[in-house]
C-alpha cells in the first residue's frame, strides 16, 4: 500500500528547509488531497508561529526546474506542470498567484503568541 509511504515521504517534506530542497532530487507527487494539504498548513503554522507570520515570510522557490511556495523555510506546495496548464498559465505565473493567495490567508489564520506568556 503507496499511502503510508507518501504520508511518511509528506511529514519529512514538511520540515524540510529549503536548503535542504535544493539537494532533494524529487519532491512526492500526492496530488490535491484536502486532508493532506490541511495538515500540511497546521504543521508549517505550527512551526512559524514566533515571531508572528508576516505576508513577506511566504515566497516562491525556483529550483531544479520545479516551482515550490515557500512559508519562511518550509515548503508548503509544488506547483506541477499539469496545475499550470489546467489554469492557462506558465509554472512561474500560478507559482506567483498562489504565494500572492498565500500571503492574504495565512498570516490572518496564523496562531499568534499568547498576550499573556501562556
Amino acid at each position: 500500500m503507496r499511502i503510508p509511504i507518501i504520508l511518511s515521504t509528506l511529514a519529512a517534506l514538511i520540515v524540510m528547509p529549503t536548503t535542504l530542497l535544493a539537494q532533494a532530487l524529487e519532491a512526492p507527487q500526492v496530488g490535491n488531497i484536502p486532508e493532506i494539504w490541511d495538515a500540511r498548513t497546521v504543521e508549517i503554522l505550527s512551526r512559524t508561529e514566533a515571531p508572528p507570520l508576516r505576508k513577506k515570510d511566504i515566497w516562491v522557490l525556483h529550483t531544479g526546474g520545479r516551482y515550490y511556495i515557500v512559508v519562511r523555510r518550509y515548503i508548503l506546495m509544488h506547483v506541477t506542470p499539469q496545475d499550470a496548464r489546467s489554469e492557462g498559465l506558465s509554472e512561474a505565473q500560478l507559482a506567483q498567484y498562489w504565494a500572492k493567495s498565500v500571503r492574504r490567508a495565512l498570516p490572518q489564520i496564523a496562531p499568534t503568541p499568547d498576550r499573556f506568556g501562556i
